[in-house]
């Protein structure tokens, strides 16, 4: 098993972590390469435009990577990107997305729930903590469309 060569880099708590998804525009802007060829080599070499194409990093010890110009150990690799003809949904977020669709009011666009439940009172952690500029006596009101019941608990349980 090989061991992780030493480094006299401080050593440093990580407080957070945030993940998130990149929109189509910021992928293009990110990405050092298209990917537009089938085949992954020619004559035996990377070729451009294909799916081991050396912008993206190299995986040969005796090929640098034409971005960093760094060898296979050094390099973190770097993103490519394929233009699709069409746009496709990705099935990762679609639970989430019908979720959140279905919980928006289509013609006012607030959010259908009863906020004097508990199940929703548990997800707002800041229903207590009122904005000063706001009187104690006004309420944020409930959606006036009749909801269905046991629709809160279906929009707040876990997928």
């Amino acid at each position: 098993m090989e061991r992780f060569t030493f480094s006299r880099a401080p050593v440093k708590r990580v407080d957070s972590v945030q993940f998130g998804t990149l929109s189509p525009d910021e992928i293009t802007r990110t990405s050092v390469a298209l990917i537009d060829e089938s085949s992954a080599y020619e004559g035996g070499k990377p070729k451009v435009g294909g799916l081991t194409d050396p912008r993206l990093g190299t995986v040969d010890r005796n090929i640098l990577c034409d971005t960093c110009n760094s060898n296979f150990q050094e390099c973190p690799g770097h993103f490519g990107h394929h233009e699709l003809a069409l746009p496709v949904f990705h099935l990762g977020f679609q639970t989430s997305v019908l979720k959140i669709l279905r919980s928006v009011c289509f013609s006012c666009s607030r959010i259908m729930c009863d906020r004097t439940d508990p199940a929703y009172l548990k997800v707002n952690h800041h229903h207590r903590r009122r904005p000063p500029f706001l009187s104690p006596t006004r309420r944020s009101s409930s959606h006036p469309i009749p909801l269905r019941s046991r629709l809160s608990s279906r929009l707040f349980r876990s997928a």
